[in-house]
């Protein structure tokens, strides 16, 4: 998606770029007029149309980019509860194993509701989210975001520690 976008931007600053030239050549413009003369027509009608060509070949180019899309998911935000069971590298190669809770409304890649069991997973997490939350057996409560396309697919935005007597209900598959 992203490299369509920046081919119909490309396509646009050409087309703008070939306008501003005709604009700015007076050869070109000479022409042009003698041209439109020729034909019945005006310099400003010329130039109306050459503006509305490249008016509306911006406009097709980005309705082209917008209905070419992805098949890419949306990124999905999910709240959960768990403790930690590892930690592994460090600065923005942290990644946390956590134990979490079941989480009921996950949807998975297809957008379809699926359940994810209570397990053990691994998360990359966000640069804002505070270091000291993270040591081994700490229970916490995390919002974190799937992201289907991107690695770290799954991604701690947000964590709080957990009172150390917080019941959770966790199980082994």
């Amino acid at each position: 998606m992203q490299a369509l976008v920046g081919v119909s931007a490309l396509v646009a600053q050409r087309v703008h770029q070939a306008y501003a030239a005709l604009r700015a050549a007076p050869h070109v413009v000479a022409d042009t007029q003698r041209n439109a003369r020729a034909h019945g027509a005006t310099q400003s009608a010329t130039l109306r149309t050459m503006r509305r060509t490249f008016l509306t070949t911006s406009v097709l180019l980005s309705i082209l980019a917008v209905a070419c899309g992805t098949n890419d998911p949306p990124t999905r935000r999910y709240h959960a509860r768990g403790e930690v069971t590892a930690l592994n590298g460090s600065g923005a190669d942290l990644t946390i194993s956590i134990h979490h809770e079941q989480i009921d409304g996950f949807e998975d890649r297809d957008g379809k509701r699926s359940p994810m069991p209570s397990m053990v997973m691994a998360f990359g997490v966000a640069p804002e989210v505070p270091r000291d939350v993270w040591s081994q057996g700490r229970k916490l409560a995390f919002d974190f975001d799937v992201r289907w396309s991107k690695q770290p697919t799954l991604y701690i935005v947000k964590a709080e520690p957990l009172p150390a007597d917080t019941a959770l209900s966790l199980t082994d598959h």
